[in-house]
């Protein structure tokens, strides 16, 4: 029986995995260079043919090892980007031509059929893009690569249309919801995912300045959202028990309905 074009690259990387790690040893193969670059090379093939668990299963031993730098960590955050169905993109065309409806052109765009898996992989990816910050404990762009903070608004954007999705019920082809976030009960969780999600697209795109011009009708949208101290908080764990942080959470969240068709 004929295999689709995807079952042919998932046994191409298959077998391409079984070569590499009889050749190099596989894991024990940390220590060499060439064994480290073969894991990532296996990684990217992974992630190509769609196989997002084997591509996080690889990486994860480099990841946790001592050899572990800021290409493996944004490697291993497109791996749990690619198990929330992120498509980079599609994500990229919508940001550049977003048109008059922007939050259906980005909800189709970053489309989940599982809100759940999407909850758990978005924030897995969007901390290990924090994690290439040369301050280890601050949460501020300035701080991050330039491609980590354009990564990070792409990432941002999804977990936040999951939440759209939740709330206002995605049509998948249009993007459009099916019922206002208004109608809806809005846990803090909620909120505080929505106020997160801007502050840090707000932060990044300061931090890119003119290097965010390629998504400039995204900017304005953001900063349009983002009036006085709405988008100053950068911590979820903060606005988890900061009822006025949660306040701007819920003021985010009744503009994009405003804004979002049905």
């Amino acid at each position: 029986m004929a295999k689709d074009g995807r079952s042919n690259r998932v046994v191409v990387a298959a077998l391409l995995f079984a070569s590499v790690f009889s050749s190099c040893g596989g894991y024990d193969s940390l220590d060499e260079e060439t064994g480290r670059q073969a894991i990532m090379d296996q990684a990217n093939l992974f992630l190509n043919s769609g196989m997002c668990d084997q591509a996080i299963d690889i990486l994860r031993p480099l990841y946790q090892s001592k050899y572990v730098d800021n290409q493996v960590r944004m490697t291993l955050a497109s791996a749990h980007a690619c198990k929330a169905e992120f498509s980079f993109p599609s994500v990229l065309d919508a940001m550049k031509t977003p048109g008059s409806d922007i939050y259906s052109t980005l909800s189709k765009a970053l489309y989940v059929t599982s809100i759940a898996t999407a909850y758990i992989n978005y924030p897995l990816a969007i901390q290990l893009v924090r994690e290439t910050s040369s301050q280890n404990s601050s949460l501020s762009a300035g701080y991050r690569p330039a491609d980590a903070n354009f990564y990070m608004i792409l990432l941002q954007m999804g977990h936040l249309t999951t939440v759209m999705n939740e709330l206002g019920i995605t049509v998948r082809s249009t993007g459009k919801k099916t019922r206002t976030i208004t109608s809806q009960s809005r846990s803090t969780t909620h909120k505080c995912k929505a106020q997160v999600a801007f502050a840090t697209m707000a932060d990044c795109l300061t931090a890119l300045g003119s290097s965010a011009s390629v998504i400039a009708t995204f900017k304005d949208a953001v900063t349009a959202i983002c009036t006085g101290s709405t988008c100053s908080n950068l911590s979820y764990e903060t606005c988890l028990s900061d009822p006025v942080t949660e306040g701007y959470g819920e003021l985010i969240l009744l503009a994009i309905d405003a804004l979002w068709l049905m």
